[in-house]
């Protein structure tokens, strides 16, 4: 059973203090996204009703990253 909120909001809701100059603030929020698509990737991985969630999790964590080193600049 997945979330019912996309992954590209999670993403937007995490990036928006950035654009409010709270830079610090965005970048806690995207860590915190990072460790809860790592989490869930292991999950994934180690649980086999789940397996099938693993590729799309997977897929996610070069995005949160990129949002990450956009925020440094």
């Amino acid at each position: 059973m997945g979330s019912m909120v996309p992954f590209a909001f999670r993403l937007l809701l995490a990036e928006l203090p950035q654009y409010l100059t709270k830079h610090q603030e965005a970048l806690n929020r995207l860590h915190v996204l990072l460790a809860t698509v790592r989490k869930v990737q292991t999950l994934s991985h180690s649980i086999a009703c789940l397996v099938s969630n693993y590729d799309k999790w997977i897929l996610h964590i070069p995005s949160v990253i990129f949002s990450i080193s956009i925020s440094w600049l």
